[in-house]
């Protein structure tokens, strides 16, 4: 009984493998133009590395786990980019212009274990674009990994969150080849080692907070803390104001009832 047991689970194993490869095979064909598509062990790769793509490739399969894009002239990543590869486990960026990354970039990616976004035009980015992957690999005890080097950093508030992670001994994000690029006073200081009070921003160059084109993308919680901080005073003086204005208002009432005369005073008050 035993043996005829194993033998129905081996022949119940190599047809779910059999069903597993079809459909694989099946996603490859769909493979999109000028990328190549394999089954790696049960794990659909796509690859369009070197292609001369300027933008994300469309129609990429959802059953995607690893996903190639570097060495190409891709300049954005937008909230749409990657809305469907919910299984992706692995996306390599590097080696591309990339200059905008999107908030909403990662956000459907619950199962990313790392992304390589090395050697591109990066300025800034938010904290926000890896909030998604970085909870769900903390809840599924999964190691998340993200490979910012070789970028020209600008080095101010914008990126503040960064360089307070890497201190604090964080081991998400890269900490090596992170490289201030402005302003000129921190260029070429490693990001590691720039004092965190020096990491400011001019008011007149706070970062917007949220831009409504779907392109857009935030910067981090450090330029909140910057508007905030110029709100606060700003509000203080106008209750102030607003304060000083009603008992002004107030005092002026009292008097012109205290000169009345008692006559009409009372009259007033019927």
């Amino acid at each position: 009984v035993r043996g005829k047991l194993l033998a129905t689970l081996m022949f119940v194993k190599e047809i779910f493998l059999l069903l597993l490869t079809a459909f694989i095979l099946t996603e490859a064909s769909k493979c999109p133009s000028k990328c190549s598509c394999s089954d790696s062990f049960g794990e659909l790769v796509v690859g369009c590395g070197g292609r001369g793509l300027t933008k994300i490739p469309e129609h990429i399969s959802s059953s995607v786990v690893w996903l190639d894009l570097k060495y190409n002239n891709i300049t954005k990543i937008t909230s749409k980019s990657f809305k469907d590869l919910t299984h992706v486990q692995g996306i390599n960026l590097s080696h591309n212009k990339i200059h905008r990354v999107s908030t909403d970039a990662l956000k459907h990616l619950k199962h990313l274990d790392n992304i390589d976004l090395s050697d591109n035009q990066l300025t800034t980015i938010s904290y926000d674009v890896f909030t998604v992957p970085i909870k769900s690999a903390v809840k599924e005890a999964r190691h998340f990994f993200v490979n910012l080097a070789l970028n020209p950093w600008s080095c101010d508030c914008n990126l503040a969150w960064l360089a307070e992670l890497i201190k604090n001994g964080s081991h998400i994000f890269s900490n090596r080849l992170l490289e201030c690029n402005s302003p000129e006073a921190l260029k070429g200081l490693d990001v590691t080692d720039v004092k965190l009070d020096t990491l400011t921003c001019p008011a007149a160059s706070i970062a917007p907070l949220h831009e409504q084109d779907e392109n857009s993308y935030h910067y981090s919680p450090y330029s909140r803390t910057n508007l905030i901080a110029l709100c606060v005073p700003a509000l203080f003086i106008v209750a102030v104001a607003v304060f000083a204005a009603r008992k002004w208002i107030n005092r002026k009432v009292e008097t012109k009832y205290d000169r009345l005369p008692m006559s009409e005073s009372r009259e007033t008050l019927v």
